[in-house]
């Protein structure tokens, strides 16, 4: 799964590179006898045998903000002139 220009593909900005990885993957995924995991059949027994009714909060993650504290400015004043 991903995107085809996603991070865990090679960077490029060439419209061409883009368009061959593009096709090469759509190729790739015609070929495919499964290409969904819900018709794997080795994923259908995982969730059947041990899974059960804890896959969702095993398998699936939520996303929210991260606020950070913005941290005090350093005054001149602050120095140590002990040292």
């Amino acid at each position: 799964g991903g995107c085809i220009g996603g991070a865990g593909q090679p960077k490029s900005n060439d419209k061409e590179i883009l368009k061959k990885r593009a096709a090469a993957l759509y190729s790739s995924d015609e070929r495919n006898v499964l290409r969904t995991s819900h018709e794997n059949p080795v994923l259908r027994q995982l969730y059947d045998e041990f899974l059960d009714q804890h896959h969702h909060e095993l398998l699936h993650t939520s996303f929210s903000p991260v606020v950070k504290e913005a941290k005090a400015p350093i005054s001149e004043d602050s120095s140590d002139s002990s040292a």
